[in-house]
């Protein structure tokens, strides 16, 4: 019953926020997001993949963080009217979590799973975008 009440508490608090007010502790953000948030978000996949479940939770965590952070810096850097700036970290954000949604539609598609997509699906909007 603590995990239950303790997971409702999080999402109380993160609710009562609205969309006024951001609230962002780093808690795993180690640097160097640019470089490695689609490398971290690797790990935690194969992580998944593999059924570490020891592992695979606390990386996406770290994922997730970087993901994070960016958003956080793309909102001072609007604050500092930095718009590019900006625009790149939340275009970096937007990636990252693309990518995450689409790592666990290939979970999904697996047998036996929901299968809300099909993994040649995802892969043809892919090669379709990059037409553009």
């Amino acid at each position: 019953m603590e995990l239950t009440d303790n997971i409702r508490a999080v999402l109380e608090f993160y609710s009562s926020l609205g969309k006024q007010q951001a609230f962002c502790e780093l808690k795993h953000y180690n640097g160097n997001t640019e470089e490695y948030i689609f490398s971290r978000l690797e790990r935690a996949a194969f992580d998944q993949r593999d059924g570490n479940s020891v592992a695979t939770f606390s990386r996406y965590t770290i994922w997730a963080d970087d993901v994070r952070y960016l958003i956080k810096s793309a909102i001072e850097s609007i604050n500092t009217q930095d718009k590019e700036k900006a625009v790149e970290e939340l275009t970096l954000a937007l990636n990252a979590m693309g990518a995450f949604v689409d790592i666990q539609n290939m979970f999904d598609a697996q047998p036996g799973r929901m299968q809300f997509e099909k993994p040649e699906q995802i892969l043809k909007e892919y090669m379709e975008f990059k037409k553009l």
